[in-house]
Protein backbone atom coordinates (compact mmCIF):
# COMPACT_ATOMS: atom_id res chain seq x y z
CA UNK A 1 0.00 0.00 0.00
CA UNK A 2 0.72 3.58 -0.69
CA UNK A 3 0.22 7.37 -0.15
CA UNK A 4 0.52 10.06 -2.69
CA UNK A 5 -0.55 13.97 -2.94
CA UNK A 6 -3.18 14.01 -5.52
CA UNK A 7 -2.29 17.46 -4.76
CA UNK A 8 1.11 18.73 -4.48
CA UNK A 9 0.66 22.41 -4.17
CA UNK A 10 -2.68 24.55 -3.75
CA UNK A 11 -3.04 28.37 -3.15
CA UNK A 12 -4.52 29.36 0.42
CA UNK A 13 -8.04 31.04 0.44
CA UNK A 14 -8.50 33.82 2.50
CA UNK A 15 -12.31 33.89 1.69
CA UNK A 16 -13.57 30.08 0.91
CA UNK A 17 -12.00 26.76 1.30
CA UNK A 18 -8.43 25.12 0.01
CA UNK A 19 -8.71 21.39 -0.96
CA UNK A 20 -6.36 18.92 -1.00
CA UNK A 21 -6.18 15.67 -2.24
CA UNK A 22 -4.00 11.94 -1.54
CA UNK A 23 -4.40 8.75 -3.24
CA UNK A 24 -4.18 5.84 -1.36
CA UNK A 25 -3.47 2.72 -3.82
CA UNK A 26 -3.00 -1.13 -2.91
CA UNK A 27 -1.36 -3.61 -5.10
CA UNK A 28 -3.83 -6.22 -4.03
CA UNK A 29 -7.30 -6.42 -4.41
CA UNK A 30 -8.13 -8.55 -1.69
CA UNK A 31 -11.05 -7.13 0.08
CA UNK A 32 -11.75 -5.69 3.56
CA UNK A 33 -8.00 -3.72 4.27
CA UNK A 34 -7.76 -1.24 6.48
CA UNK A 35 -5.58 1.61 6.69
CA UNK A 36 -5.75 4.36 9.44
CA UNK A 37 -4.79 8.04 8.11
CA UNK A 38 -4.24 11.29 9.96
CA UNK A 39 -2.92 14.72 8.82
CA UNK A 40 -0.12 16.83 10.38
CA UNK A 41 1.01 20.40 9.81
CA UNK A 42 -2.18 22.26 9.96
CA UNK A 43 -4.07 24.08 12.98
CA UNK A 44 -6.68 21.88 14.35
CA UNK A 45 -8.36 25.13 15.64
CA UNK A 46 -9.43 25.52 11.71
CA UNK A 47 -10.91 22.28 12.61
CA UNK A 48 -12.47 22.67 15.60
CA UNK A 49 -9.89 21.60 17.99
CA UNK A 50 -8.96 18.43 16.15
CA UNK A 51 -7.31 17.75 13.09
CA UNK A 52 -9.00 15.27 10.37
CA UNK A 53 -8.18 11.76 10.79
CA UNK A 54 -10.10 8.31 9.47
CA UNK A 55 -9.92 4.92 8.02
CA UNK A 56 -10.39 3.77 4.88
CA UNK A 57 -11.36 0.49 4.02
CA UNK A 58 -10.75 -1.36 0.49
CA UNK A 59 -13.87 -3.59 -0.82
CA UNK A 60 -13.27 -5.92 -3.11
CA UNK A 61 -11.13 -5.27 -6.23
CA UNK A 62 -10.70 -1.71 -5.52
CA UNK A 63 -7.22 -0.34 -5.93
CA UNK A 64 -7.22 2.97 -5.23
CA UNK A 65 -9.14 5.78 -2.75
CA UNK A 66 -8.88 9.57 -2.38
CA UNK A 67 -8.64 11.02 0.83
CA UNK A 68 -10.07 14.88 0.38
CA UNK A 69 -8.93 17.22 3.35
CA UNK A 70 -11.04 20.46 3.19
CA UNK A 71 -8.77 23.64 4.61
CA UNK A 72 -10.90 26.82 5.69
CA UNK A 73 -10.13 29.87 4.25
CA UNK A 74 -7.63 32.36 6.41
CA UNK A 75 -7.72 36.08 5.68
CA UNK A 76 -4.16 36.09 7.95
CA UNK A 77 -1.10 36.73 6.11
CA UNK A 78 1.75 33.69 6.99
CA UNK A 79 3.90 31.26 5.82
CA UNK A 80 3.45 28.35 3.37
CA UNK A 81 2.18 25.30 5.48
CA UNK A 82 3.71 22.04 4.78
CA UNK A 83 1.08 19.42 5.34
CA UNK A 84 1.66 15.54 5.39
CA UNK A 85 -0.80 12.81 5.41
CA UNK A 86 0.49 10.18 7.58
CA UNK A 87 -0.83 6.44 7.07
CA UNK A 88 -0.89 3.62 9.70
CA UNK A 89 -1.71 -0.09 7.97
CA UNK A 90 -3.81 -2.41 9.43
CA UNK A 91 -2.91 -6.18 10.03
CA UNK A 92 -1.33 -7.44 7.39
CA UNK A 93 -0.20 -4.90 5.50
CA UNK A 94 2.57 -2.48 5.00
CA UNK A 95 3.00 0.56 3.54
CA UNK A 96 5.63 2.24 1.77
CA UNK A 97 5.97 5.03 1.38
CA UNK A 98 3.89 5.81 4.47
CA UNK A 99 3.43 9.31 4.18
CA UNK A 100 2.78 12.34 1.29
CA UNK A 101 3.84 16.13 1.68
CA UNK A 102 1.73 19.08 0.31
CA UNK A 103 2.11 22.44 0.40
CA UNK A 104 -0.28 25.14 1.03
CA UNK A 105 1.03 28.74 -0.27
CA UNK A 106 0.17 31.88 0.84
CA UNK A 107 0.35 34.29 -2.40
CA UNK A 108 -1.46 37.48 -0.53
CA UNK A 109 1.03 40.51 -0.91
CA UNK A 110 2.57 41.39 2.27
CA UNK A 111 2.56 44.76 1.88
CA UNK A 112 1.75 47.61 -0.68
CA UNK A 113 3.37 50.57 -2.04
CA UNK A 114 2.35 54.28 -3.75
CA UNK A 115 3.50 55.27 -7.01
CA UNK A 116 3.15 58.47 -8.54
CA UNK A 117 1.08 58.45 -11.43
CA UNK A 118 1.34 62.28 -11.98
CA UNK A 119 3.94 64.34 -9.89
CA UNK A 120 1.87 67.72 -10.63
CA UNK A 121 -1.07 68.55 -9.44
CA UNK A 122 -3.12 71.88 -9.43
CA UNK A 123 -3.57 73.54 -5.37
CA UNK A 124 -4.64 76.35 -4.14
CA UNK A 125 -5.88 79.59 -6.49
CA UNK A 126 -6.16 78.91 -10.12
CA UNK A 127 -2.73 78.94 -12.14
CA UNK A 128 -0.73 77.95 -8.84
CA UNK A 129 0.93 74.33 -8.77
CA UNK A 130 2.36 72.22 -6.05
CA UNK A 131 5.12 69.68 -6.96
CA UNK A 132 5.17 66.51 -4.74
CA UNK A 133 8.16 64.10 -4.29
Amino acid sequence: MSVSPGTTEVDESSHGSTTIRFIVSRTEGSPGSSVDWAVTGLDPADFGGELPTGTIVFEDGEMTREIIITVPGNPSLGEDRQVELQLTPGSNLSVDPNSAPATIVIRDAAGFSIESVDGTHAEGAEGETSTYT
